[in-house]
C-alpha cells in the first residue's frame, strides 16, 4: 500500500516566498512612480484650468485694468516685465468666490494640491499674475506666481 504525500515541501514553500518577495520589491517602487507622475499631471491640469479661469475673469472684468475701479480685487504685485505691460495679481480663492473656479473640498473650502494633500499645502492662496498690455488694451498672459520661483 502506497502512501500519498499531500502538501508542499519546505523547499517549495521557500521558493514561493522568495519569488513573491522579489515581485513586491519590484512592484512597489514602480507603482509609487506611476502615482507620483499621475499626481503631477493632475496638478498641471489644475493649473491649466486655473489659468483659463483667470483669463475668463480678466475678460469679464477688463474695466478693472483700464481704470483703478477694482483695486480691492486686484493689486499691483510685480515689477514691470516690459514697456506698456502692467502686472496684477489675483488668488485662486478669489476666483472661487467670483464663480470662476471650484473648491475640491467644498466642506473645508480647499483647493487640494494632488502632489501633497496635507491641509497646509492647499492651493487657495496661490496667486495668478495677469499681464495687461496698456497699449493694446488686452491681456497678454497669465502665469502662476509659484511657477516663477522654480
Amino acid at each position: 500500500m502506497e502512501v500519498e504525500n499531500k502538501g508542499f515541501t519546505l523547499v517549495e514553500i521557500l521558493a514561493v516566498i522568495t519569488i513573491m518577495s522579489m515581485l513586491v520589491v519590484i512592484a512597489i517602487p514602480a507603482t509609487q512612480s506611476i502615482a507620483r507622475k499621475a499626481n503631477e499631471k493632475m496638478y498641471n491640469s489644475k493649473i491649466d484650468i486655473a489659468i483659463q479661469s483667470a483669463k475668463l475673469w480678466a475678460i469679464d472684468n477688463i474695466d478693472c485694468f483700464k481704470k483703478p475701479v477694482c483695486e480691492k480685487i486686484i493689486s499691483a504685485e510685480c515689477k514691470v516685465i516690459k514697456a506698456n505691460v502692467e502686472c496684477y495679481s489675483i488668488i485662486l480663492d478669489t476666483l472661487v468666490n467670483e464663480g470662476y473656479y471650484d473648491y475640491d473640498d467644498e466642506v473645508n473650502e480647499r483647493i487640494i494640491d494632488p502632489r501633497n494633500k496635507s491641509q497646509e499645502n492647499d492651493l487657495n492662496e496661490t496667486p495668478l499674475l495677469i499681464n495687461y498690455n496698456t497699449s493694446t488694451k488686452k491681456i497678454d498672459s497669465i502665469i502662476i506666481q509659484n511657477e516663477l520661483n522654480k
